[in-house]
């Protein structure tokens, strides 16, 4: 090949051991389409198997906790306690499907190109915090392309919920003669229809 040429006119294949250099390094190829549909089913699949158990403790702690509403301490440090403990007893019952999510996400990755480990990508580069090639990577045309499609799927999957969801809106109003279980119930029905 002649030393002019352009190297976007390169049209062979990498061979094997530059593909097995590139993967060492962590430059593998990944479709954020692929890890958004898995992270979409894990969250469907953590809705259907876990919250109606998290709803279930979570409407017992909190109505215990609205039944004595009356005897709360008022002083600072008891309502920093109380605090705590809520939130404490609140992240015990979405442990479950927050580990759900993430395995879901993890998988996405894993299904297309395996388990890789690599420091290679953390390298702190001078490239990567230069103004000039942060916004040139920032405001290419790919960049936008990106933006684009984004924007281009948030509206498509807005639209769809509002279309799933629209029918039930007028079950909210009625959330203010319900007990708290039931709300968290109703919600809970409300979410799976969504997903």
């Amino acid at each position: 090949m002649s030393e002019d040429q352009d190297q976007s006119s390169k049209t062979e294949e990498p061979s094997p051991r530059k593909l097995e250099e590139a993967r060492k390094k962590g430059q593998v190829v990944t479709s954020q389409e692929v890890k958004h549909w898995f992270a979409l089913m894990g969250g469907l699949l953590a809705v259907i198997a876990f919250l109606p158990l998290s709803i279930s403790g979570i409407s017992q702690g909190l109505g215990t906790f609205l039944g004595n509403v009356h005897r709360v301490p008022t002083d600072p440090g008891a309502l920093i306690d109380l605090l705590q403990s809520a939130v404490g007893d609140l992240l015990m019952f979405l442990v479950l499907p927050l580990a759900a999510l993430i395995a879901a996400a993890l998988a996405g990755g894993f299904i297309q190109h395996g388990f890789i480990v690599s420091a290679e990508s953390l390298k702190p580069k001078l490239s990567k915090i230069s103004p000039m090639s942060g916004a040139k990577r920032l405001f290419s045309l790919k960049s936008l392309m990106e933006f684009t499609k984004g924007l281009l799927k948030l509206a498509v999957v807005g639209a769809v919920a509002t279309v799933v969801i629209w029918p039930e809106v007028n079950r909210v109003e009625l959330f203010t003669g319900m007990a708290p279980e039931e709300i968290l119930h109703e919600v809970w029905e409300m979410a799976a229809i969504l997903m």
